[in-house]
């Protein structure tokens, strides 16, 4: 009896078979490295996310605690006092004016401490 041509040949050498199960574990062994390689850099990125999420938090917590004390000390009286005393000034003396120069120069005469601390 013979063998049909349409039927794959099977090699019943146990060196071939050996060999070939050796290259499929090695194939094996080499995708399960790559596995854990990809595995350890998806820890690695998710680690790293979580570390930003965390600054990102403590960021955006801090900058509703200023948000806070800002509102704070812009709906103050003192505030309203001095920025009404601020427009007044302004409007009296615009800045760089030969007024506002003035201003300056008797001020300096006046108390010539508080200008050279006010100049630095």
């Amino acid at each position: 009896m013979h063998k049909n041509s349409d039927e794959p040949q099977v090699d019943t050498d146990p060196v071939v078979f050996q060999n070939a199960l050796y290259q499929l574990l090695e194939q094996i062994s080499k995708r399960d490295q790559k596995i854990l390689s990809i595995t350890a850099e998806k820890t690695a990125v998710l680690n790293e996310l979580k570390e930003k999420e965390k600054l990102i938090a403590e960021t955006e917590a801090n900058l509703r605690f200023t948000e806070s004390q800002l509102r704070q000390v812009l709906d103050s009286r003192a505030w309203k006092i001095a920025s009404t005393i601020q427009k007044f000034r302004t409007l009296l003396a615009p800045p760089e004016s030969r007024r506002a120069r003035l201003i300056e120069k008797l001020l300096s005469i006046i108390s010539p401490a508080s200008s050279k601390t006010e100049r630095n």
